[in-house]
């Protein structure tokens, strides 16, 4: 079962998801998802710990699938425009989301489904599985004041590629590393 999930800003910078549905879902299961996240939606900028730059979207085009996703260093936009604004929209229990780009519409996602430490996180369309839980879910851990981002298929965390600081560094997924460095700790904004 799939479904596309997309985001649309009415006239009063109000937040709504706007779900296509596909012939395999059925009208029950569309409206339990849609409401699943009413009213809990938060839009955030996630800023990394340890570089201080901020979770958004490789390049400088953002509106297509599988792009990486990568810290960079805050962007000039407002941030109704910004590829640097997320949309946390709730999904199966407490601290459990579907990380949404506001500027795409598409998830935070584990490239390929992987399992394996080193993974890509990329940005890409709504893949809505039921049963379990998916490389599009994500669990915010708190951790002193903190939060690690982490994947509820693989049970990795998120953080920039060899813990690295410069713009522009790819995000990947990684066990626990916290106890030795905060590579993978993050700070959420609302915006």
């Amino acid at each position: 079962m799939k479904i596309e999930l997309k985001v649309e800003v009415d006239s009063a910078k109000n937040i709504h998801p706007a779900m296509e549905i596909k012939p395999a879902m059925n009208l029950m299961q569309a409206t339990n998802l849609r409401a699943a996240g009413a009213g809990g939606l938060r839009r955030v900028r996630i800023q990394n710990v340890k570089s201080k730059n901020f979770l958004g979207i490789e390049g400088d085009e953002w509106g297509s699938d599988s792009l990486n996703l990568a810290i960079r260093e805050l962007s000039g936009l407002p941030p109704r425009e910004s590829p640097q604004v997320w949309i946390l929209f709730p999904f199966r229990e407490d601290n459990v989301f579907w990380l949404v780009n506001q500027y795409s519409g598409y998830l935070a996602s584990v490239n390929g489904q992987s399992l394996d430490n080193d993974a890509r996180v990329i940005q890409y369309p709504c893949e809505f599985v039921a049963e379990k839980p998916t490389f599009q879910e994500w669990e915010f851990v708190q951790r002193n004041g903190r939060v690690l981002i982490k994947n509820m298929h693989s049970q990795k965390f998120i953080g920039p590629k060899g813990r690295a600081t410069n713009d522009g560094q790819l995000c990947i997924q990684y066990e626990d590393q916290s106890g030795s460095d905060n590579y993978q700790e993050w700070i959420l904004a609302d915006v």
